[in-house]
């Protein structure tokens, strides 16, 4: 596989592995999410790419939490510009979600943000580095 590639996560059957693909290995900061199936032994040519986002996404992961059977991954991301959304990855499906956030973090409070799902999975809880509940977002799921 050419490009550069780094972990993202493993579907809850272990058959596919999510890679974040940067394809400018001088710019991190833009990047696009592969499914490689592991059974096959090969990179899907197509790009996981949430309804109505662009292909190549924009920011740094700073958190992520998982529902207790693997099925949804989810992934906090901070853009530059203090944007946030969280990246919902459907591992069985192979599809993901965008939930753009109103939280404007510095680089500060970004880096220490806490992700945590709600005790019944049905929300997302964005904690700020104080540990105070910043937003909540219902999940996809």
């Amino acid at each position: 596989m050419k490009g550069e590639f780094g972990y993202d996560a493993v579907s809850a059957d272990r058959r596919t592995l999510y890679l974040i693909e940067h394809r400018d290995a001088s710019n991190l900061n833009d990047y696009v999410v592969r499914a490689y199936d592991l059974a096959r032994g090969r990179l899907l040519t197509k790009p996981i790419v949430a309804t109505g986002e662009e292909t190549t996404m924009r920011g740094y992961p700073v958190a992520r939490v998982a529902t207790t059977r693997g099925t949804w991954v989810y992934t906090l991301y901070w853009r530059a510009d203090g944007s946030t959304f969280i990246h919902a990855l459907a591992t069985l499906q192979r599809r993901a979600v965008c939930l753009d956030l109103k939280w404007v973090a510095g680089s500060n409070g970004a880096w220490t943000a806490r992700l945590q799902l709600s005790r019944d999975g049905k929300r997302l809880l964005v904690h700020s580095p104080t540990g105070a509940v910043v937003e909540q977002v219902a999940t996809p799921a």
